[in-house]
């Protein structure tokens, strides 16, 4: 017997895992480095045929030095998932400063950062906050979500979130004690 803990978003989990299951399958990819979580930098040799690929949960992306290897395996992709059933979403497909994910990869400067779209949702988000003086443990815990996505870019900045978590964690059981003792 085995059973999945609590508290935990499953689904994510399984979605991710069963993308990147999907496309390691492709042949395109066999001498391809899946990036992920796990690695600090990556670096690209200029000289090298190598691929790299990374999978964010129903977000695909493939690196290459040509432009035509990553055109050969979004193709394949584009057969192999929905053989399966999981469709895609538009591929796009360029050099230079590319925008993905609500984030800017300048190839050029070896740069990643936000889009302004992005950074200005995020500040608006702050400023509605901030002018209600009260939120919910909910409404706290989106913005936080979407810090901690923006604070991929500079990993150091997720050190700040293990506290918030804590706290949000605390307002929901404060919560749930007062629901409980309404009823």
């Amino acid at each position: 017997c085995a059973a999945l803990p609590m508290g935990f978003g499953w689904s994510l989990y399984f979605v991710q895992r069963v993308n990147e299951t999907v496309m390691s399958s492709s042949d395109k990819l066999a001498h391809s480095t899946l990036i992920n979580d796990d690695q600090r930098n990556v670096f690209f040799d200029p000289r090298s045929s190598e691929l790299h690929h990374f999978v964010y949960v129903d977000n695909l992306g493939v690196f290459a030095m040509k432009e035509s290897q990553a055109l050969a395996v979004m193709s394949d992709l584009d057969s192999l998932f929905p053989e399966r059933g999981l469709l895609l979403h538009e591929a796009s497909c360029g050099s230079g400063r590319r925008e993905s994910l609500g984030t800017i990869l300048d190839c050029a400067r070896h740069a990643t950062m936000l889009t302004p779209k992005r950074f200005h949702r995020l500040y608006q988000g702050f400023r509605a906050l901030l002018r209600r003086k009260r939120a919910t443990g909910m409404a706290i815990e989106i913005i936080i979500g979407h810090c901690t996505f923006c604070s991929l870019i500079d990993r150091r900045l997720l050190s700040f979130f293990s506290a918030t978590y804590k706290f949000i964690r605390e307002c929901y059981q404060v919560n749930t004690r007062i629901w409980k003792s309404v009823r």
